[in-house]
């Protein structure tokens, strides 16, 4: 599962709550250039300065919300050329972000994001089924 941190060109992430049960997605406009008006997962590109995939995570958190979380808070859900991330935080920590690029933002509850949203990508849907199968499968979600 682990890839080379060379070989990852960019990364994604979604925020869970899990008290609630639910996700922070992210509505992309016109602008972006994969997944154009849907709802999808943060991402960005890795940068040259950024010397592993999870710098590039951080910075593209400082550059798009201005947010930081600690390492404990954050875990890889898969890689496959892509980094894609689950960063557990609190709706309520949410006060001071700054959406820098794209529509806007929403807290979802994971189950209906999963089976009702319409217009979410293909490929987060796919990366919030993983995320629910392996977190039931733990015990993480009931």
């Amino acid at each position: 599962m682990n890839q080379a941190p060379d070989k990852i060109k960019s990364i994604g992430w979604f925020f869970y709550d899990s008290k609630n049960k639910m996700v922070c997605l992210h509505k992309r406009n016109d602008d972006a250039p994969e997944s154009k008006n849907t709802w999808d997962y943060f991402g960005g590109a890795r940068e040259e300065k950024d010397k592993t995939a999870e710098d590039a995570l951080r910075r593209e958190l400082q550059e798009e919300l201005g947010m930081n979380f600690e390492k404990n808070k954050i875990s890889l859900l898969s890689t496959n050329g892509k980094n894609i991330y689950v960063i557990f935080a609190s709706i309520h920590g949410f006060r001071k972000m700054k959406l820098g690029e794209g529509a806007g933002f929403a807290w979802l509850y994971l189950d209906y994001a999963i089976k009702h949203l319409e217009n979410l990508s293909l490929d987060a849907r796919n990366q919030l089924q993983k995320f629910e199968t392996e977190t039931r499968q733990f015990g993480i979600i009931n």
